[in-house]
């Protein structure tokens, strides 16, 4: 169920959806924790995970679940996919045009109301390709 919570807006959440766009790599709460104790020191981890999980509920930041075992934080709240390296972790984003995306995902499927939906590709990223590549793997 897709609802979405009025709240007022605060201090804790604007840095926070400022320290997402600003790590820009899908962060953790745990690097977002990190990244928004620069700009408030007094904050509190329970206050970050608390209003990440607001934010998401709001759509105003996607909530990954399904890359690792710790959820990550996308300040794009557009359609897309998201790619894994399965070797170092990082994550990235996969564009793809509204006129494909429709085809991929129509908002009814034998009668099956579509809300959301999740693809996500796993591999190796260029770095850590290079990197096994130098070792001979």
């Amino acid at each position: 169920m897709n609802r979405t919570v009025i709240r007022r807006n605060s201090k804790q959440k604007s840095i926070i959806i400022a320290s997402v766009k600003k790590l820009g790599n899908h962060p953790t709460a745990d690097e977002v924790f990190t990244e928004a104790r620069k700009l408030l020191p007094g904050i509190s981890l329970s206050t970050v995970y608390r209003n990440l999980a607001i934010l998401s509920e709001n759509d105003e930041l996607l909530s990954i679940t399904n890359l690792s075992p710790e959820t990550h934080y996308d300040h794009n709240t557009h359609r897309h996919f998201h790619m894994y390296c399965t070797e170092c972790g990082k994550v990235g984003d996969i564009d793809v045009s509204e006129k494909n995306m429709e085809a991929l995902f129509p908002d009814k499927y034998n009668g099956f109301q579509i809300n959301g939906f999740s693809v996500t590709f796993s591999g190796i990223c260029k770095n850590c390709s290079i990197l096994k590549d130098s070792k001979g793997e």
